[in-house]
């Protein structure tokens, strides 16, 4: 699932977006006040298959450390618990449920920084049983204009090519399931 928020006239914030962090904490305090639970088949808890989840059930990641220190910030001590941290630091790590900020949120001309595909894989994959992706709305549109330019060595890998292809495929995936839905 995706939750977008609209994308001011002027554009989105560009590094530090304060409303995506705050975003990413009501995701998450929605889910906890609502008494969400999970239900996981190889729960490192034995006999305990469905339980109530807690904020250390949860993570919340986005690719810049700028970013990941404003959603800190903005944590309320009740959520203390919630590991917030770059994709590079989640490698090997799981919870419950995972809240990750669009690594395209906030950029509207992707480099091949934004379009390596190794951040947006290890986001979308640290969930045991929730994925929300927070997101400026324009992401999808930012995708379908952008063309590429092949800028790598030559008979090297086009990773900015292939980064834009998979980014658009991990987003219609989305898209075409209909779940997207604005921030209210």
């Amino acid at each position: 699932m995706a939750v977008t928020l609209a994308t001011p006239p002027e554009g989105a914030p560009m590094e530090v977006d304060e409303d995506l962090a705050a975003l990413a904490i009501r995701v998450v305090e929605r889910v906890l006040d609502r008494g969400a639970e999970a239900v996981i088949a190889d729960d490192d808890r034995p006999g305990e298959r469905r339980r109530k989840l807690v904020p250390a059930d949860i993570g919340i990641s986005a690719t810049h450390r700028s970013m990941n220190a404003a959603i800190q910030r903005l944590l309320p001590s009740r959520l203390r618990d919630v590991r917030v941290d770059t994709p590079e630091r989640w490698q090997g790590l799981e919870r419950r449920v995972f809240v990750a900020v669009h690594p395209l949120s906030g950029v509207i001309k992707p480099a091949a920084f934004d379009l390596e595909t190794g951040r947006l894989c290890v986001m979308a994959s640290r969930h045991k049983a929730g994925l929300v992706v927070v997101t400026r709305d324009h992401v999808g549109d930012t995708l379908d204009n952008l063309i590429t330019t092949a800028d790598q060595a030559v008979g090297r890998p086009d990773v900015s090519g292939r980064g834009h292809f998979q980014h658009r495929s991990f987003w219609a995936q989305i898209a075409n399931s209909g779940r997207i839905v604005a921030a209210t």
